[in-house]
Parts: structure tokens; sequence; C-alpha cells
């Protein structure tokens, strides 16, 4: 299914709900984060929400594949595919991130309802997507979704009441620089997303094996963590972040929208790589959008 407003490819899913949408050459050896054997252990904080700190560095942040090559791939699925709906992720660019803290998973429906007192879901036993996932035993630990901007700032700004610190989203670079996790291919996973190591809509093209099409999210951390110990970073739903979308990399934005980052669980492959941007309406969530909170890392002696 494609939304032709947008330039949002994505498979066949119940309803379309939009999101207003909007590659590149080699850049020099930057420097990464070094690799260590294993993350060092998250910081829970008092409501049970896990948050991993992620090291300062710098690393290569936009496309990384010629617009053409993403743009063949895009047609494959709709002949309508044009290089506009991936020039947001131009140009390639340095960018340096400070230390700081990020969900180590998306926040779910517990989670949300904790904090909140409500599940806005649509895949929920509540929601109107509940005879997708009657025959679950639970949807506790999906990603709760159908949430706006908005609605994770309010989110998060309860969150502080309750929990005594700083928590928001993350910036469009903090959320790339915590996704590639030190890789610079399309995906942290390499150059090709599976079905093995991600909830998105069945690509052949990107899948090797072609794997049944799940078409909801599912719990959070089913599939295996990046580098950093983040789950989810391709694909199960898009997440929130804090800025303003620009329709180019270092130019002004023309509205009110803002970034979406890593792709659902009714995404092809195209569409869940760690430089793809999204622009939503900070108003309006749907079914395929959710979000991860951050955390300033100067408050880690405060949170322990």
């Amino acid at each position: 299914m494609v939304d032709l407003h947008s330039g949002w490819i994505s498979c066949r899913a119940p309803v379309a709900i939009g999101l207003v949408a909007l590659c590149l050459f080699a850049a020099p050896a930057l420097a990464q984060p070094a690799k260590t054997a294993a993350p060092p252990a998250p910081f829970e904080n008092s409501i049970g929400l896990k948050l991993q700190l992620i090291p300062a560095g710098t690393f290569a942040m936009g496309q990384d594949r010629k617009t053409e090559d993403v743009l063949e791939e895009a047609k494959i699925h709709n002949k309508n595919a044009n290089s506009a709906w991936y020039d947001a992720e131009l140009d390639k660019h340095k960018t340096t991130v400070k230390a700081f803290y990020i969900g180590v998973y998306s926040v779910t429906q517990e989670e949300y309802a904790k904090v909140m007192g409500n599940n806005p879901s649509w895949f929920a036993a509540s929601g109107d997507g509940k005879l997708a996932v009657k025959d679950l035993k639970s949807t506790a630990r999906f990603p709760v979704e159908n949430v706006s901007w908005r609605e994770a700032q309010e989110f998060c700004a309860k969150l502080k009441e309750l929990d005594h610190h700083d928590y928001r989203l993350p910036s469009e670079a903090e959320w790339e620089y915590a996704c590639r996790a030190g890789t610079t291919m399309a995906f942290h996973t390499g150059r090709k997303l599976t079905a093995k190591s991600a909830n998105f809509c069945d690509d052949p093209r990107g899948a090797k094996v072609k794997a049944t099409w799940i078409q909801h999210p599912v719990d959070v951390g089913s599939y295996p963590p990046n580098a950093f110990g983040l789950y989810d970073m391709h694909g199960n739903v898009w997440q929130w972040c804090q800025d303003l979308f620009t329709p180019k990399y270092g130019v002004l934005s023309l509205n009110s929208h803002r970034v979406l980052r890593g792709g659902s669980w009714g995404s092809l492959s195209v569409d869940c790589r760690s430089s793809r941007r999204l622009d939503g309406d900070p108003k309006r969530g749907d079914f395929y959008t959710g979000f991860r909170i951050a955390l300033d890392a100067d408050q880690w002696k405060d949170a322990k």
C-alpha cells in the first residue's frame, strides 16, 4: 500500500492513516564509538523503564546508499515512487553527539498505562484492532502505538513528575547514532534486513528467506539487539523524535511536523533503514507509530 500524499511505501494494512513524508555520495571515514564485548547494564528507573547509556561520538548521518539504488528498490513495490521521497536523507554529514540515555525498548502498552492511566493502542484488547490480537494472551509488552508527538511529550512530562528526571524524546541525531551503533550500512544488521532480525512487512528482495507478514506489532525485545543493547530500532513501530522535520538537512522546516524514525510492522525494508526520515503531524498518531524516551547523561548520578 502507498500513501500517495506522503510517498510512504507500506504493505497492505487494515486502514491507511497517512503520515506526511517527504542517498548519496561516499563520505570520508569518521570516528566510530569504541566497540565492546557487551554494552553496560541498562539503568532502570523507579517505574521499571530501562534506559541504556550511549557514549559520545561522531558519525556520518544521512543516506547510506545512492538515491538511485533506494529508488530502484522502492519501485519494485510502487512504480510511482520518486526520488523526492528520499531527498530528506540528504546530505550525508559529520555529526557529533554527547553521551545520553535512551530507552532500551520502545515504551510498551503496560508502561504507558502505568504512567498515563490509559492505553490508546489500536492493537489491544480494548482497541479498535482487538480482533487482530484476540488469540494472543496479552499485548502488554507490545509497543504502545496510536500516540501522537504531543501525547509522547505529555508522557515524558508525566514521567518526570513520577520519577523526577527530565525525560524527553531523543533528537533525530541521537536516534540515528543509537540505531547505527557504530555501523555504516543500511541497517545495524548489515546491508539487508531479514524476518529474523526485525518485524517489518515481508520484502522478498530484502529477506533471503520469505516469511509470513505478522501484520501487527510484537512484544518489544523479540529480536536481537544492536551493539548498544537497543531493541527494535528497525521495524515494529515508527518512533517520534524531538526535532522539527526539514525537507533536507541544513534547511528550515516548512511546518510544525516532527521527525519519525525506524519503520514499522507495516513498512518495507527500504523504509526501515537507519537513515530513513519521515515526517508526521504532531497532533496525530496511528497504529504504526510509537516512541522511546531519552535522558541527558549528566542525570545518571542522580538516577543511580
